[in-house]
């Protein structure tokens, strides 16, 4: 009778274990690093003080569906009519509302894209520190001495086998 089979090509040996472990953990631990240093290089928008990611997104979204409502009316024109002069370009000021409101769109555009990187960054982080919990703990676990648990796990099998399938006195 087989009682339990083994697959060789997941067989490990503890050793082997501990120090794939480690290095997933070593790893994981980069990850950490890197996405803490991405994030911290990160300039944020003095428009999201005092908001989280998410926030920053929200409040941005808003900004941006009502840029685009704003220049809804003048979505038709040719992008030559809308493109800024060089003196436009140069004291920063724009003639005609169509022009204004294609600026206020971009930067409602720019604005997002820079609220949605920054969540990104967050959530890159949160999730590297995510695994790198998971990993602590896999290596913890298996850079335990594990003998008193592998020996309780034989002697409840031993118990289990000899109080199911052993055949009883005097049956």
């Amino acid at each position: 009778d087989v009682i339990a089979r083994l697959d060789a090509d997941q067989a490990q040996t503890l050793e082997s274990a501990q120090a794939k472990a480690a290095q997933e953990m070593t790893t994981a631990y980069q990850e950490v690093r890197d996405a803490q240093v991405k994030l911290d290089n990160f300039d944020v928008p003095s428009d999201f003080d005092g908001m989280t990611p998410s926030e920053a997104v929200s409040a941005m979204l808003v900004k941006l569906d009502k840029a685009r409502a704003d220049f809804e009316p003048y979505k038709d024109l040719s992008d030559r009519s809308l493109e800024l002069t060089a003196a436009e370009k140069k004291n920063g000021v724009e003639r005609g509302t169509a022009k204004n409101y294609k600026k206020v769109l971009d930067d409602a555009w720019a604005r997002y894209r820079k609220a949605i990187q920054w969540m990104e960054l967050e959530a890159t982080l949160q999730n590297a520190r995510c695994y790198s919990k998971q990993k602590t703990s896999t290596w913890r676990n298996r850079s335990r001495p594990a003998m008193r648990k592998d020996r309780w796990n034989c002697v409840s099998a031993t118990r289990c086998l000899r109080t199911r399938w052993a055949p009883r006195p005097g049956a």
